[in-house]
């Protein structure tokens, strides 16, 4: 009887190559069941080195040791101190250098993964893209960034920062359809300033607030660091002024004829208003009890000596209509473009007939009006 053998092998080695080898010794199998297993052999053995061919063309290695990118932006930044429209920009987009030498890779298809601080939440939305917000470290101040990937003499669009669903810290960008070969890797990050809450004056501590490597599979070069240098924010506001008011001495039988009688103008100031405000508003309000908001009226301060059936009112510049002090009334003088060095706001105040007049009491007749500004 003829005895007869089949013996393959193969092996495969890692790193930048795959070698294949093929071997067979022994004499040629007669058909039949020795040649059904030859063949079955074969034919697992060509799906193996396919394989292993498709795994070398799917892998990246990437090196190189890129400089880190510094950010600056304006500074000192000035913010209105109680504007309270939030998730809009503080800054223009500051633009990192375009490159596309931060890494040299080998493989198909390598793009860069951008690893980045924990976003505080909040998003926001421009010209159809919605980014991930950061904290800077100063309260209502965020940072939101995009980047792109330049391949050799590809360049991707902008996108904008949004993590994977399954790690809130990562994003990769890569450029489809990069053959097999050697490619020179690099990108270009923007940043932007957005207001998420109210500010404070203060300066940021520089950080980094994000950084990429090479993508998909093996970097054996260092991080790329995008590093945002301190910026300085101010609070724009008015320096108020109130004054004291005496009122003219009234006698019981004049409140016969009028419940309001006495009417004395004064005036608060607001002085060194600064521009680059988009408008400046102020509300009063007694510090004694209101008898009626909408009619300007409050009561008398009470103790010895102190009048009854007798309190105030506050009415506008004409006297035509009384100041409501549940509405914010506009300064219309401010100028947002050259700012005021003095902002008069004019109005009236006069006695006012809380009962009828036979309940008026002789006495003092005293009262306190506190003004709030809002500067937006």
């Amino acid at each position: 009887m003829r005895i007869c053998t089949d013996r393959y092998a193969a092996s495969v080695s890692a790193g930048t190559g795959c070698e294949k080898h093929l071997l067979g010794q022994g004499a040629p199998c007669a058909k039949g069941a020795g040649s059904r297993q030859r063949n079955w052999l074969v034919s697992g053995l060509l799906s193996l080195l396919s394989l292993c061919g498709s795994h070398q063309a799917m892998a990246a290695e990437c090196q190189g040791n890129p400089p880190a990118d510094i950010y600056t932006f304006p500074s000192p930044i000035s913010v209105p101190r109680d504007r309270n429209t939030y998730g809009i920009p503080l800054t223009t987009w500051v633009e990192g250098p375009a490159n596309s030498n931060w890494w040299e890779c080998i493989g198909q298809d390598p793009g860069i993964e951008f690893m980045s601080v924990t976003s505080n939440g909040m998003k926001y939305t421009e010209a159809g893209g919605t980014y991930n917000v950061f904290d800077t470290g100063l309260p209502g101040v965020g940072l939101i960034f995009a980047f792109r990937e330049h391949i050799e003499y590809i360049t991707c669009a902008w996108f904008e920062y949004r993590p994977w669903n399954y790690d809130s810290n990562k994003a990769h960008r890569t450029c489809n359809g990069n053959p097999d070969g050697n490619w020179s890797v690099g990108g270009q990050v923007k940043m932007r300033l957005i207001q998420t809450g109210p500010i404070s004056a203060g300066t940021t501590s520089a950080f980094t607030p994000v950084q990429a490597y090479g993508y998909p599979s093996w970097n054996s070069g260092t991080n790329k660091l995008f590093t945002v240098n301190p910026v300085t924010f101010n609070t724009l506001s008015c320096l108020a002024e109130g004054m004291n008011v005496t009122l003219p001495s009234v006698q019981k039988s004049e409140f016969n004829s009028s419940i309001t009688p006495k009417v004395t103008p004064f005036q608060f100031t607001l002085r060194n208003c600064p521009a680059g405000m988009d408008s400046v508003s102020y509300q009063v309000t007694p510090m004694s009890p209101i008898i009626t908001s909408a009619d300007g009226t409050f009561a008398n301060n009470t103790g010895t000596g102190m009048a009854l059936g007798v309190g105030l009112r506050i009415t506008d510049s004409a006297n035509t209509a009384a100041v409501d002090f549940a509405t914010t009334y506009p300064v219309a003088d401010y100028s947002p473009t050259s700012g005021n060095s003095a902002l008069p706001i004019p109005m009236n105040v006069s006695y006012f007939r809380t009962d009828t007049a036979d309940a008026v009491t002789p006495g003092r007749v005293q009262g306190a009006l506190q003004m709030t500004v809002f500067y937006n």
